[in-house]
C-alpha cells in the first residue's frame, strides 16, 4: 500500500466515526430529560467561574501612575512606581487621579495574608452615591463582600472622579496589599 492509500483509509474511516457520533447525539437529544436548568450553580463548575480570570476584563485598570501619597511626603518628588506595593510602614492614604477618558476602572488589589488589611475607597466629590460607588470598603462587616474562591483578592470600582484610598492594616505582622 501506498501512502495516499493509507491517508484515505483513514480520513474515510474519522468520517465514518464522525457519522456515528453525530447520530448516537441526536438520539441523545431526543430522551426527556428532567427541568434543572434552574439548578445552575457558579461555584459547583470551576471551569466557568475561572473564565473570567482566564480572560480578565475588558474596563480599564487602574495604574500606579494613578495613585499619590497623601499628604504629599515634604521634601521628596513623588516619582510614580511602575508597581504598587504597599506595607506596614509606608504611607496609608492616597490620592486617585481624575481620568476624563474612563468613567469607571477596575482596581484589583492583593494582599498577603487574610484579614491583614482594609482597603476603603471614595470619591471626592460624592460622585456615584447613586450606584453606591462613592464609599467602597473591604472586607466589609463580617468579611460579607469577601470573595470565597480568593478570599486574600478585592476588586473596586474607581470612578473616573478624583478619590481616595486608605489602607488600613490590622495586624503588625508582615503584611503587604499590591494594586494588580
Amino acid at each position: 500500500m501506498t501512502g495516499t492509500k493509507v491517508l484515505l483509509i483513514v480520513l474515510i474511516l474519522i468520517a465514518v466515526l464522525f457519522v456515528v457520533f453525530v447520530v448516537w447525539g441526536v438520539g441523545n437529544n431526543r430522551k426527556p430529560k428532567p427541568d434543572t436548568w434552574h439548578d445552575f450553580k457558579k461555584g459547583s463548575y470551576p471551569g466557568i467561574s475561572g473564565l473570567g480570570d482566564l480572560f480578565g476584563s475588558s474596563r480599564p485598570k487602574l495604574k500606579p501612575t494613578e495613585l499619590t501619597p497623601y499628604p504629599p511626603l515634604p521634601g521628596r518628588s513623588h516619582v510614580p512606581p511602575a508597581k504598587f506595593s504597599v506595607k506596614v510602614g509606608d504611607p496609608t492614604v492616597f490620592d486617585i487621579s481624575p481620568d476624563n477618558h474612563h468613567k469607571v476602572r477596575r482596581a484589583t488589589f492583593s494582599v498577603t495574608t487574610q484579614d491583614c488589611a482594609t482597603i476603603d475607597y471614595q470619591t471626592l466629590d460624592g460622585s456615584g452615591k447613586d450606584l453606591s460607588l462613592n464609599q467602597q470598603s473591604w472586607p466589609g462587616p463580617n468579611g460579607s463582600n469577601r470573595d470565597k474562591g480568593h478570599p486574600t483578592e478585592v476588586t473596586l470600582q474607581v470612578l473616573s472622579a478624583a478619590g481616595r484610598l486608605t489602607i488600613t492594616f490590622q495586624q503588625p505582622l508582615a503584611c503587604v496589599v499590591q494594586l494588580e
